[in-house]
């Protein structure tokens, strides 16, 4: 982006899609290197620190999802208010919404630092696995403030289809973590052993950086005049306020429903053992990995979904969808297809555990024919909320997510079924949220819907 070229994408093809997701895929790319590397690390430590790892860091996120949620809602208003050509209300919706992500992270912050020892207590068995998870969150908890404004920042690059920065920010991010997960899990180059705690403070500083190297880009180069920034905000003017909430509020509850449900789906797993947890975390690792095109191009089909409704062209939507599913697809065949030939050895970079990696292969083979049905649904649950109903996708979800989890308990409790049958559900999910948000698409009538 230079500062004298604000525009949306005026053809959407197959080329003007990749440049949108690409820089996302690379930014999940590093994040889950990232994620990848302090997995690996984290494993040469014990089977306890891992599972503690898996279950800390998906109590953390649920709070992030809450803030990503309004990021996703601030992106669907930016890329609405490109396409109108109304360039001033960006910078007025990304300073409103700043706001609102600087409160919600305070309190998260205030809450992981006093509630997170009593919640686990209630919710975790293992008295090993409780004190490494209490280490983690206390450390991890100082990065949430950092979490919020950067995806503000990928929110406003999102939505004005300029999503270059996104990816050179966060392999960045992923340098300065892995740099740090070495030195300070491990106590080396003069630094103290810090175990759990080192990969929790490695993230919070990585996640500092990157909020310095998104405000130093913007600075340089957002052209902050002609998106409005320079105009003054009214606290007691409620009006942005209203219309980010409007659309956020559902994606918040929506996104950490989702997160909430797979610390639950750990928190069943933890009750089958040590190992079937540190399975589930290493497949959650490689999982993330396998998705990372699913979140580039789903993201990549909300924002042109909510660009076309702002410029008139509704009619090209569906073709929009298809020219990103089948992207998506294709970029999902090549990674599952080097990880299957590869398994063996991913599986080692996390354990060389006889019974872990034996354990693991099976369910790993599972998500390889999962991502597959996550590539075409996740692209039509995003571009449902990029039409701005996004009540109507939180409904979608909370039916996934009801038999999701039902079905992972009768599975796990009543049948007592080997863990890769467990990790089938996600299938069930794909399937079911990929239907429901097809089905509105086609006949729903979000053509109606008009943003504040």
């Amino acid at each position: 982006m230079t500062a004298k070229s604000p525009s949306y994408i005026t053809q959407i093809n197959y080329k003007s899609i990749w440049l949108i997701a690409y820089p996302i895929v690379l930014g999940s790319l590093a994040q889950n290197i990232l994620q990848l590397t302090d997995t690996a690390f984290l494993g040469h430590l014990s089977t306890i620190t891992l599972g503690a790892a898996a279950i800390g860091s998906l109590f953390y996120f649920s709070f992030v999802m809450v803030l990503w949620g309004l990021s996703i809602g601030t992106q669907i208003i930016i890329a609405r208010r490109l396409g109108e050509n109304a360039l001033q209300e960006i910078g007025m919706v990304f300073k409103y919404t700043l706001i609102l992500q600087l409160l919600f992270a305070a309190l998260f912050f205030f809450l992981m630092q006093f509630f997170s020892t009593k919640f686990f207590h209630i919710v975790i068995q293992s008295d090993d696995v409780l004190q490494e998870s209490v280490k983690y969150i206390k450390y991890r908890s100082w990065g949430i403030l950092f979490s919020g404004i950067n995806l503000i920042f990928r929110a406003l690059y999102i939505g004005v289809t300029r999503t270059r920065i996104i990816g050179i920010s966060t392999f960045l991010m992923a340098i300065i973590n892995i740099s740090l997960d070495y030195v300070l899990i491990f106590g080396k180059w003069g630094f103290p052993f810090m175990g759990i705690e080192g990969a929790a403070l490695a993230s919070v500083i990585a996640e500092f950086s990157t909020t310095i190297i998104f405000i130093v880009y913007t600075k340089v180069k957002v052209p902050l005049k002609q998106f409005g920034f320079y105009r003054k905000i009214k606290i007691k003017d409620p009006a942005y306020f209203r219309s980010v909430l409007k659309i956020s509020f559902p994606i918040m509850i929506q996104l950490n429903l989702s997160v909430f449900s797979w610390f639950i789906f750990f928190l069943l797993i933890e009750k089958m053992g040590e190992i079937e947890l540190a399975v589930s975390n290493i497949i959650r690792s490689l999982y993330i990995f396998l998705m990372m095109p699913v979140w580039g191009f789903a993201s990549a089909a909300n924002t042109l979904t909510s660009q076309l409704i702002g410029r008139k062209l509704e009619q090209k939507i569906f073709s929009m969808i298809n020219k990103c599913i089948s992207l998506n697809l294709l970029m999902v065949a090549t990674i599952v297809g080097l990880g299957v030939i590869f398994s063996k050895q991913l599986l080692r970079i996390y354990t060389t555990d006889v019974a872990v990696l034996t354990a693991s292969l099976p369910v790993f083979y599972l998500i390889c024919v999962a991502a597959f049905f996550f590539a075409v649904a996740m692209t039509f649950f995003q571009a449902l909320s990029g039409t701005g109903k996004t009540l109507i996708a939180l409904f979608i979800e909370i039916i996934t997510i009801s038999v999701y989890l039902f079905l992972a308990y009768l599975f796990i409790n009543v049948y007592n079924q080997s863990l890769a049958v467990v990790w089938s559900t996600d299938i069930i999910y794909a399937i079911v949220i990929g239907i429901g948000s097809y089905l509105y698409l086609k006949y729903g009538s979000w053509r109606e819907k008009n943003l504040i």
